[in-house]
């Protein structure tokens, strides 16, 4: 997982180096507090409807939404810097754990 500063690098200008290194981008945009963050990882991925909205079932649905992957993907998380400490460290785990047991799927979180 690489970690980039979001004023140096927009989401927008990370996205478009994705794609031309041939990889999907998945964008998540920035969400100012927990609920938020686990809403934006719904919308963004397309969670099922039965997403419980909790930090394990974050976890749940990133391992089968990395599962279904068929080709290289970058998945971007816009961490907003209002989001409390204790849930960007839990959904940055998640994020490295998912990374780490994926072939097809790299991190990036811009701060």
């Amino acid at each position: 997982m690489r970690t980039y500063d979001g004023g140096t690098h927009p989401g927008a200008e990370l996205a478009h180096a994705v794609l031309s290194q041939g990889r999907e981008p998945a964008v998540v945009p920035a969400a100012a507090d927990r609920a938020g963050v686990l809403g934006a990882f719904a919308a963004a991925l397309s969670f099922p409807a039965h997403f419980g909205r909790n930090l394990d079932a974050l976890n749940d649905c990133l391992w089968d939404w990395s599962e279904r992957l068929t080709g290289p993907t970058t998945l971007v998380w816009v961490q907003a810097e209002t989001l409390d400490g204790p849930t960007a460290d839990a959904v940055t785990t998640i994020l490295r754990d998912t990374e780490a047991a994926s072939p097809h799927l790299a991190v990036v979180v811009l701060r």
